[in-house]
């Protein structure tokens, strides 16, 4: 439980990117996100090729990785961050990262501590989504307008329950090509 707890909390450390942008602009997020994304893959091979220079570094890394995923939930964070900085708007960025970040690690949480009753395919909570779905929504109405962060949340919420897509994929693109729609009309 305790490398679960290291885990998400570095998960939510991805609002350092928001603030960030707030500060310098997205695109400095986006160079810090695909400058962490080549340093993670660089690790994988590294790690796949006992990479002896750097096992300090991987060592370190694996305190923050499920031992069957080999830093792939990092590097689909890093690759999704980097692409929704880099495409879409500094708003629609920023609530999609936002999601990503707070929904996601709150849900994880809360579900694998006080979960108990299983929604859809059976690995996702009721308490888990709902207690992200609140918090995300309460945290977020403080930064961004509230039907945008509303909006964003629910969707972020429904793209997790998908079990073929790595979540750090399925909810910042769900929310962003939500919001982009949302813009649009």
């Amino acid at each position: 439980m305790e490398k679960e707890i290291a885990r998400q909390l570095m998960h939510f450390s991805g609002v350092f990117l928001i603030f960030v942008a707030y500060m310098f602009g997205k695109y400095i997020s986006f160079l810090i996100s695909i400058t962490l994304l080549f340093f993670l893959i660089f690790l994988y091979y590294s790690k796949k090729k006992k990479f002896k220079p750097f096992l300090f570094l991987i060592k370190f890394a694996d305190k923050f990785e499920r031992k069957t995923k080999d830093y792939r939930g990092a590097i689909y964070f890093f690759f999704s961050t980097s692409v929704i900085f880099l495409f879409f708007s500094q708003e629609i960025a920023l609530i999609s990262i936002f999601v990503l970040c707070v929904y996601d690690s709150i849900a994880t949480l809360t579900g694998k501590f006080l979960g108990k009753k299983k929604i859809f395919f059976g690995k996702k909570s009721l308490e888990g989504a709902m207690c992200g779905f609140v918090i995300t929504v309460f945290l977020g109405c403080y930064l961004f307008p509230f039907q945008k962060i509303f909006l964003a949340t629910l969707i972020g919420a429904i793209a997790e329950i998908i079990p073929k897509i790595n979540d750090n994929i399925s909810i910042p693109f769900a929310v962003a090509f939500t919001l982009l729609l949302f813009d649009l009309f």
